[in-house]
């Protein structure tokens, strides 16, 4: 009876701390260029995907696309040309050894103003954007090798471009993205790796609860009472 009520308080103490799993945080840190004008709207990024934070990352390789939909509106002013486009999608593929996935979100009110057209800038006619991810999703791959449900609740993608060529009207002009970022947000770790750290992954190990201390020590005190019987016997 008493090794029963052990294994039961102990799967309590389980389970109320996998409820309490904080969110894993993914970022991106790229390179890359981009094209706008009165042709969609581009990004080609390359660079690394690192999951957790502080001295628990993990990272890989990645590239990732932005492709928007068809330009939707053009006003130019002397020194400013601004593009708005209809939403477009962002497709990332990320290898490690021995495998490879993908993740894939639209991208939502995707606008971008050119600055300095007809004045002097050190970084010549430049942008700086930031457009917002929908709800995104992984495939299974990539979700079970950082360990994180497949499915996000959206982000955000920089889109800062640099010395961009052409004349506002042109069907493509093209520059180089200043540092450009992607953010994951709503990302949780699945329940059956909660507490796993391994060289895939980190997955967030929350603090214990007050409940789930009380239960412990309800444990610990009725293992003591068992021994305590046996040895009297």
């Amino acid at each position: 009876m008493t090794r029963h009520v052990i294994r039961v308080l102990l799967l309590l103490l389980v389970v109320t701390t996998s409820a309490a799993a904080a969110p894993v945080t993914v970022s991106m840190q790229l390179d890359g260029y981009g094209t706008l004008g009165s042709a969609p709207l581009t990004a080609d990024l390359a660079g690394e995907l690192r999951a957790g934070e502080g001295p628990c990352v993990c990272s890989l390789l990645i590239d990732a696309a932005l492709h928007s939909g068809a330009l939707t509106q053009l006003s130019s002013t002397t020194d400013s040309t601004a593009y708005s486009y209809a939403d477009g999608v962002l497709d990332l593929t990320a290898q490690w050894l021995g495998g490879v996935g993908h993740f894939s979100a639209p991208v939502v009110g995707i606008s971008s103003v050119v600055q300095f057209e007809s004045t002097e800038s050190a970084d010549g006619p430049h942008s700086q954007d930031l457009f917002l991810l929908g709800p995104g999703q992984f495939d299974e791959a990539l979700a079970a090798w950082l360990g994180v449900d497949r499915f996000t609740s959206g982000g955000e993608l920089t889109f800062y471009l640099e010395a961009i060529t052409g004349a506002p009207g042109d069907t493509v002009r093209s520059g180089k993205l200043n540092q450009p970022r992607i953010w994951i947000e709503g990302l949780t770790a699945e329940p059956e790796v909660v507490g796993a750290f391994t060289q895939r992954a980190f997955v967030a190990v929350p603090e214990p609860t007050v409940l789930s201390l009380l239960w412990l020590s309800v444990a610990a005190a009725a293992a003591r009472r068992h021994s305590a019987r046996r040895r009297s016997s």
